[in-house]
């Protein structure tokens, strides 16, 4: 979970390289409810990424992405282990894969024993991976917890230094807690 420390540093970070975004205090409290979910380390990485990578401040929407981007294996690797596997094991003991979304793929192409005997891996793949980045899709949409965003009411200042102020006299009007 990003701690306020952690997103004021990583505030002053965007706020330095995109020095021409005019940042409101009602965006960065809605930044840092938005992200609040994320892993520190997560989104320490993934503000990094964006800067690496673009010249525009980056949307919530954009730095949840790469947040959460590495929290399940890609697609084509994720079939591999399912052929390695299918190398390794056989059809009549039991897989184990490295996250249970490529075991849920597995099951909803048909189940492990049938895949193992089909003899068209190539309808199997394109299913598979199919259904696997739908799954992936569905964990991640749902992992959004942030609270409806409410406008907060505190003194404007036009200093770019005071990003850490504005998100602890935020949070002391509007705590945020990620079951809200």
């Amino acid at each position: 979970m990003t701690d306020k420390q952690i997103f004021t540093q990583v505030a002053q970070v965007l706020r330095a390289v995109y020095f021409k975004a005019a940042i409101s205090d009602d965006t960065w409290l809605a930044y840092f409810r938005a992200l609040a979910d994320i892993p520190d380390e997560a989104l320490i990485q993934a503000v990094s990424e964006h800067i690496a990578h673009n010249d525009e401040f980056p949307t919530i929407a954009g730095l949840r992405r790469l947040a959460l981007a590495g929290q399940h294996p890609a697609p084509g690797d994720a079939w591999g282990e399912v052929v390695r596997q299918m190398q390794a094991v056989g059809r009549y003991r039991t897989p184990a894969f490295s996250h249970p979304l490529i075991t849920q793929a597995v099951d909803q192409v048909g189940g492990w024993q049938a895949l193992c005997k089909s003899d068209n891996l190539v309808a199997d793949r394109a299913h598979f991976l199919r259904i696997y980045e739908e799954l992936v899709r569905r964990e991640t949409a749902g992992k959004v917890s942030f609270p409806i965003l409410q406008k907060p009411n505190i003194a404007r200042s036009s200093s770019p230094a005071h990003i850490g102020n504005v998100i602890h006299a935020l949070e002391d009007q509007h705590p945020f807690s990620p079951g809200e």
